[in-house]
């Protein structure tokens, strides 16, 4: 009668670490795309206040509609107090302000008035790779939110705006039939693009050591339970802040121990060239000496990432809680890692 039920304890078990794991990876994938804008105030000659209240607040609106986090509005001011005349309007400005705000993105609407009304350019600031795009298209004053959503929607993405027709472009004479100067802007966001082409995908490479002692283990086991690892981690950055990855970890001193798992990481931008960020690694364990087991196994990390040069950067993974299944009981390790990691 107890195995029957032992039995089905190990199986809601592996059913909820199964469960486990995949609300943490729809979770990490949502806070991929889930970045900090600076949306500043529109500007341009000759636009009424009112209609400049109107579009900055829908504006504002249709960033979080896209699923980014908004400054707050008193860090926003603040910033611009650090532009000598008030008014960011090219790269090294909109570096400056996402340097003070903590900003992903920084975006500047330049309202323009036509003959046959309004037309809007918004500029977005990339600022982990220093690349300026800009977007234009005549507006409808009673639709403005969808309007600027839909522009915001091709340029808030680490792959850029590309050299496609655009969502509200019915035809090639679309751009031809724009303003002196539009040319210019597409040419130089074309440019632009190519100069970066590989920043959206960034491949990785890194060297880890680190230690692990057992938290919990079958009361039948025996040896020490204290471990130093060494390890090699290869896969590919999204973006500025979301990594998948394939590691390798094998015991060189204490028990005779490999693991193996696929991580998925997202590091939080604090400050220059510093994140933290979770870390959720499903995979392998492979023990060795008597035991001779392959175990699932499912590590937590608490990562930390410093900066050194843009491709290099030291990392330091604190808790390193690992579950192993390795059958009626579980084992459970905790540690830390130290690694060097280069990205190309």
């Amino acid at each position: 009668m107890a195995r029957p039920m032992l039995r089905k304890t190990v199986t809601m078990r592996r059913r909820w670490y199964a469960a486990t794991i995949a609300v943490a990876l729809v979770l990490l994938d949502v806070a991929a795309w889930a970045e900090v804008v600076l949306m500043l105030p529109p500007s341009g000659q000759g636009v009424q206040e009112s209609f400049a209240g109107h579009l900055r607040k829908d504006s504002r609106l249709a960033v979080v509609e896209l699923g980014h986090q908004l400054v707050a509005e008193e860090q926003e001011v603040a910033a611009l107090r650090t532009i000598s005349d008030g008014l960011a309007d090219d790269a090294t400005e909109f570096e400056t302000l996402a340097h003070h705000t903590h900003a992903n993105w920084v975006v500047s609407p330049v309202v323009h008035l036509t003959d046959g009304g309004v037309r809007l350019e918004l500029t977005a600031f990339l600022a982990s790779t220093g690349r300026c795009e800009t977007v234009a298209r005549e507006l409808d004053r009673d639709s403005l939110q969808p309007q600027v959503r839909e522009m915001l929607a091709v340029l808030l993405r680490q792959e850029g705006v590309g050299t496609g027709a655009l969502p509200w472009e019915k035809s090639p004479s679309a751009l031809r039939s724009s303003p002196p100067g539009e040319k210019r802007i597409e040419t130089e966001q074309t440019a632009s693009s190519t100069q970066e082409p590989s920043r959206s995908f960034m491949p990785l490479l890194g060297a880890t050591f680190g230690g692990s002692t057992t938290l919990a283990r079958p009361e039948q086991a025996v040896g020490s339970s204290t471990a130093w690892q060494g390890g090699v981690r290869a896969g590919i950055r999204f973006g500025e802040a979301l990594e998948l990855a394939l590691g390798l970890r094998s015991n060189i001193a204490g028990p005779k121990a490999t693991g193996f798992d696929l991580s998925a990481r997202y590091g939080f931008r604090i400050s220059e060239g510093i994140r933290v960020g979770p870390e959720l690694a499903p995979g392998g364990f492979v023990q060795g000496g008597g035991a001779q087991r392959t175990s699932l196994s499912l590590r937590f990390s608490l990562v930390g990432s410093l900066d050194i040069t843009p491709h290099i950067s030291i990392e330091a993974q604190a808790g390193d809680i690992t579950w192993v299944a390795t059958g009626e009981e579980s084992l459970f390790l905790g540690g830390a890692t130290l690694a060097a990691v280069a990205r190309l």
